[in-house]
């Protein structure tokens, strides 16, 4: 007991460094450039049209031409774990223990980005859940000419036990529409989910630009037991778009989206297809400041088996803005939008708030936040009893010290609530607290050296 008190200790001293650095900081895309002015000649690629994320470190640890390995030693307590529906949640103390190995190469033309990491996790008392997982990730960004480039991205996770990674606590935030998002989620339900997609952009002339990108979505639930009412689900989205640069830090555009998710009952499908106009702005402050907005119409057509075939209109709304800087980061974006999968079937409102953001202290201490809030209901057309929408809210806060340039410690916390009726995985376990700290040892070796 006397332990876990100072533990909560440590950790409300460093929710108050975290939300110090917050009110500091704010995040650009990192693919976007350094600190310097805006080029006059070579035009951005605006967030609201981008499949890269905002930047979520401070630009001095962006290193590159670098490949790294490393051990994270995570231990924590989760105060509400579920070991089946069938079972009442119960505290339980987990130890992680996470290799990871990464590259970043770096050519005037090219950047290679891969990381991977397969994870451990051992419960006590509820040792039934102990397992392994595993997450991907890869980049490739390709400069064609001085007008034209290219990115190419894969992400992949498997996991039964979400507090172990990034999704939802600390994903990076995006400013595009085209990144699908994960809106109810079954904790300690094993679970993939892979993405993939890709970006072509074409600078026409000084001042417009033209381009478009793709991507494809698995959520997959290879045990349904484990996340009852949740569903298998691909989403598969597009997306076009054309720029203007009215002045040197001032764009203009329009841009087109379209998705098709189809999700998978037991013995149905349901399918709901969007499209989506929306006319966007963006101000850059600098390189890695922006802010952005976008509104438009999207079109809604729903059938299948599952669902009885429909079609509306509704409203679009996107903002976003990001800030990278020496010392600190801030992003934060909001969607308001129809969309379906996700592990739901039918065509669902969803709004979407999310924000992370981080400070570093000194030269060795750094804190960093993130917080996320949706709401869901159905679209009118659709008749569904057991489940009608709900909201969520998830947030970490991390507090951390580099003793060298290999080893950190850190101290962290998360929290999780969901509200949703009609979903037996989350009706079960709507709340979740987890305290943590995780020691971590890295080494670096620079490449073509």
């Amino acid at each position: 007991m006397y332990t876990r008190i100072c533990l909560n200790l440590i950790l409300i001293f460093g929710l108050g460094l975290a939300m110090c650095a917050v009110a500091h900081g704010q995040v650009a895309p990192t693919a976007q450039g350094g600190p310097g002015d805006v080029d006059d000649q070579m035009m951005m690629t605006p967030p609201p049209v981008s499949t890269v994320p905002f930047g979520n470190t401070t630009l001095p640890d962006v290193r590159i031409d670098y490949l790294s390995a490393g051990i994270l030693v995570t231990p924590a307590y989760i105060d509400n774990v579920l070991p089946s529906p069938n079972q009442k949640p119960v505290g339980d103390t987990t130890v992680s223990i996470v290799p990871t190995v990464s590259m970043n190469r770096t050519t005037p033309r090219q950047t290679d980005i891969f990381s991977y990491s397969p994870s451990f996790t051992f419960y006590e008392p509820t040792s039934s859940l102990n397992t392994i997982d595993q997450s991907a990730a890869a980049t490739f960004q390709y400069r064609i000419n001085s007008q034209a480039s290219v990115i190419i991205s894969d992400n992949f996770l498997r996991t039964s036990n979400i507090f172990n990674d990034s999704y939802p606590f600390s994903n990076p935030v995006t400013g595009s529409i085209l990144a699908p998002t994960a809106t109810v989620i079954a904790p300690f339900a094993e679970q993939m989910i892979n993405t993939t997609g890709g970006e072509l952009s074409y600078q026409i002339g000084r001042d417009a630009m033209v381009g478009g990108g793709a991507s494809y979505s698995k959520f997959d639930l290879p045990n349904p037991q484990q996340a009852a009412g949740l569903y298998n689900s691909d989403t598969t989205s597009a997306l076009a778009f054309y720029s203007r640069r009215i002045e040197r830090a001032q764009y203009l555009g329009l841009f087109y989206q379209y998705s098709r998710n189809l999700t998978y009952p037991t013995n149905m499908t349901s399918e709901v297809q969007t499209h989506a106009i929306l006319p966007f702005y963006t101000f850059y402050f600098n390189r890695v400041f922006s802010v952005s907005v976008a509104a438009g119409a999207q079109s809604v057509g729903i059938s299948g088996n599952a669902s009885p075939a429909s079609n509306s209109w509704f409203p679009a709304v996107t903002a976003s803005l990001g800030w990278q800087g020496t010392r600190g980061y801030l992003a934060t974006s909001f969607f308001r939008y129809v969309t379906g999968g996700n592990g739901l079937f039918g065509a669902l409102n969803s709004s979407i708030l999310s924000g992370s953001g981080g400070w570093d202290l000194t030269q060795v201490w750094k804190a960093s936040a993130s917080i996320s809030y949706s709401t869901i209901s159905e679209v009118a057309t659709i008749t569904n009893p057991t489940f009608t929408g709900g909201d969520a809210l998830s947030g970490q806060v991390l507090v951390g010290r580099a003793f060298s340039e290999r080893f950190n410690i850190n101290f962290g916390y998360q929290h999780l609530h969901q509200n949703y009726a009609g979903i037996a995985a989350v009706v079960a376990d709507p709340n979740s607290n987890r305290e943590f700290g995780s020691v971590s040892y890295t080494f670096s070796k620079p490449m073509g050296r």
